[in-house]
Formats: C-alpha cells, sequence, structure tokens
C-alpha cells in the first residue's frame, strides 16, 4: 500500500519546519520532502534577520553570528552615507544553514518525517487527495504545503502564479575588509542594481558577506570591493560565492488552491523593499496550521488561508510595494537628489525611532509626509518626484 499521510510538505526550509513542528505537535501526520541531501544547503542568504523574528522563529540555541546595530546607506554617487546607529543590537546575522538545520531537527523531534535527497518531480490534484512522484515512489497525503522557495515547476502545476519581481544575485563571502562589525552597509544605484541594491554583511572572525544582483555579477563584485578597499590597506581575500535569488514583487494574491498551500519564497511572502522573508515565517505558519487543522478536522476549505493572511500583511505588503516601485522608477541622478532630500528632512532621526525593520508600513507613510516640507524648498525636484510617484503607482 502507497505511503499516506494527512499533510505533504515539500521544502524543509524555515517555513516548511516550521509549519511540519506546528502540526506534528499536534499529531498531525506530516511528511516533510527536501530535494537536498542536507538541510538548510546550498547556502544562498545573507541571514540578516531582526532580533524579533529570531526569538519568535529559532530555537533555544541559535546560530548567531553577528549583532547588528544600524546601517550606512551609499546613495549612487559614493558620497556621505545616512547612518541609522540604534544605541543597542536591532538585528542579527544568523548562520542560516545551522538555523535551517536547527528547526529541521525541531520538526522531527515533534514527531514529523524529513526526508532528504527526494525531490518532488510532479504534482496532481486527485478527488481525496494529493499525489507527490518523487524518486522514491509516489506519496498520497489530504492535503499538500509547496515551500519549495521561488522559480519552480511544482507550484504552477498546482495552480498557482508566478512570484514577481525574481531578481538574481551573487553574494562572496570576504576576509581583510574594514566593516564594522555591528554595521550593515548597502549600496544604491539603479544602474548598477535594477530593482534592489548591494550590501555588505559583516559575520563574524573578519569575515564579511556581499551581494549584487543583476547581470555581470562578479563586475559588480569586484566594483563594491575597491570601493571599501579604499578605506582600508589590507587586501580583501575572497572565501566562496553563492548564488540565488531575492524577490520583491510581493506576495501572491491568491495563496491556496485545491488541496493545496503555498509559503514562503514560493509565494512572494517577502518584504518588497529588501527581499526579506523570515519576517513573516512565524505569523504565516501559524494561519497556515490553524487552516489546515480546520481542513482535517471540520472539512473546512482553505481560503481562510489566503483571506486571514492578507488581512494581516496586506497593507505592509502594498505599502513595501510603492516603495519599491518608486525607487525603482528613479534614476541614479534622482537617487542622489532623494538621498539629500530624506536626510534633509531627518531619515536617520525618524528610521532610529522607528526602530522596526519588519513592519515598515508605518515608517514609509511618516518618512514620506516628512519629505514634503523638505520637498517645497526643492521645487524641481518636487516635480520630479511627483511624477515617480505616479508611475509607480501605476505600476503596482
Amino acid at each position: 500500500m502507497r505511503p499516506h499521510y494527512e499533510v505533504l510538505i515539500i521544502g524543509a526550509g524555515p517555513y516548511g519546519s516550521l509549519l511540519a513542528n506546528k502540526l506534528a505537535t499536534d499529531g498531525v501526520r506530516v511528511l516533510v520532502l527536501e530535494e537536498h541531501q542536507h538541510v538548510g544547503l546550498p547556502d544562498h542568504c545573507a541571514g540578516l534577520i531582526s532580533i524579533r523574528t529570531l526569538e519568535k522563529i529559532a530555537p533555544s540555541t541559535s546560530p548567531v553570528l553577528a549583532k547588528i546595530r544600524g546601517a550606512r546607506i551609499y546613495p549612487p554617487s559614493n558620497c556621505t552615507p545616512i547612518v541609522v546607529m540604534a544605541p543597542r543590537p536591532t538585528a542579527v546575522v544568523v548562520d542560516r544553514p545551522l538555523l535551517d538545520s536547527a528547526l529541521a531537527s525541531a520538526a522531527e523531534s515533534s514527531g514529523a518525517t524529513i526526508m532528504p535527497a527526494c525531490p518532488a518531480s510532479d504534482l496532481k490534484i486527485l478527488k481525496h487527495c494529493v499525489s507527490v512522484t518523487t524518486p522514491r515512489g509516489e506519496f498520497l497525503a489530504n492535503l499538500a504545503v509547496l515551500a519549495t522557495g521561488a522559480c519552480r515547476l511544482l507550484p504552477l502545476r498546482a495552480g498557482f502564479t508566478k512570484p514577481q519581481g525574481v531578481i538574481p544575485a551573487l553574494q562572496a563571502d570576504v576576509t581583510g575588509l574594514d566593516i564594522e562589525g555591528d554595521m550593515v552597509e548597502l549600496y544604491l544605484s539603479n544602474k548598477l542594481f535594477k530593482g534592489l541594491f548591494a550590501w555588505a554583511v559583516p559575520r563574524g572572525d573578519n569575515v564579511t558577506r556581499i551581494g549584487v544582483v543583476g547581470k555581470h555579477p562578479r563586475a559588480k563584485l569586484r566594483l563594491i570591493l575597491k570601493r571599501i578597499k579604499q578605506r582600508s590597506a589590507r587586501r580583501p581575500h575572497v572565501l566562496a560565492y553563492y548564488g540565488g535569488a531575492v524577490i520583491t514583487g510581493g506576495a501572491l494574491r491568491k495563496l491556496h488552491s485545491n488541496r493545496t498551500l503555498v509559503v514562503g519564497d514560493a509565494a512572494g511572502q517577502t518584504k518588497p523593499t529588501t527581499g526579506g522573508g523570515l519576517a513573516f515565517a512565524k505569523d504565516t505558519t501559524d494561519i497556515a496550521h490553524d487552516v489546515i487543522k480546520g481542513a482535517l478536522e471540520r472539512q473546512q476549505g482553505l481560503a481562510d488561508y489566503t483571506r486571514e493572511w492578507w488581512r494581516r500583511f496586506g497593507k505592509e505588503i502594498l505599502w513595501m510595494a510603492f516603495l519599491r516601485s518608486f525607487l525603482n522608477t528613479l534614476s541614479d541622478e534622482a537617487l542622489d537628489a532623494m538621498f539629500a532630500l530624506v536626510k534633509e528632512a531627518g531619515f536617520e532621526e525618524l528610521a532610529l525611532s522607528w526602530g522596526d525593520m519588519d513592519r515598515q508600513a508605518g515608517f514609509i507613510l511618516r518618512a514620506s509626509l516628512a519629505s514634503i516640507g523638505a520637498a517645497i524648498k526643492h521645487p524641481d525636484l518636487a516635480v520630479s518626484l511627483v511624477l515617480s510617484i505616479a508611475r509607480a503607482f501605476f505600476q503596482l
């Protein structure tokens, strides 16, 4: 007889493992299929998350590499950066392979079955169950959850659309750079890093992870290294490269299908401003858990997952998507001008007082209002920004 589980989760990343843990704790029979031999590999994440997110999702022992107090944000002209520095750490850099592995182990301890090196090649929605084909055979379950990450075919076969704003990225771990151990650095330029920015994230032990997006990534990495090296007499050394992608297009409008839910990167559940996704992991898996339990116990539908997720996060996603769309419309010259404008409007003090890197809607609104007064003093810039805002609105 073919194995039959109540819930089959495809992907043992943080979303998949967190949900498996919650369901297994309630006695649900859960199977997690992981395509790679080792959970968390290959490593393709900078690992920067808020302390609040870490406390929500991490096991008691957390693989923290560095504690972060703030950021230096450089405009395209590479002049004086905006500096936001809190009196105490507000974020951490985690070892993602270790974090993912710990979350998977916690799910197994709760009773979930995790099957590594078992990629799902096909998914079929049958009358009374879901069928998933793997190299180890066919598995059946009442429901399936797709935590596959972005750019996979399986969600399309289940009736979901592709996440928008998927940008290829390349990262490199580098030693010998003069980067403050508790500060990240961001580099803005739509000419070089269209759709996002470049970043430098300290990881402890004199290692910094540099990341860029778009075409010709190695040339862009060399450029960032050259910029940083100007502040250092030491010679940088690249230890390793990591590929991947960043998602900035916002969540899918429909997160459920027949007998199937989609979570995490596969659902576009990332912050459009930065591409970070773990901020939504705890609440998303809580919502999915409740809906799945209702479906298994009371034959309820899955539509409440989509409704509740958008009710809880819709405002945040839409404001962040608007800001991302607005920034994407600006030339590097306009970015430089806007940079000076928000600095004049007190961006650094406002960002420091807001202090929540995960909930950005309120901050975006306040920063926009604070910038109006400064923009009035610069009529030419104000007209240009209004036109960019209009373009951003119609691109949403």
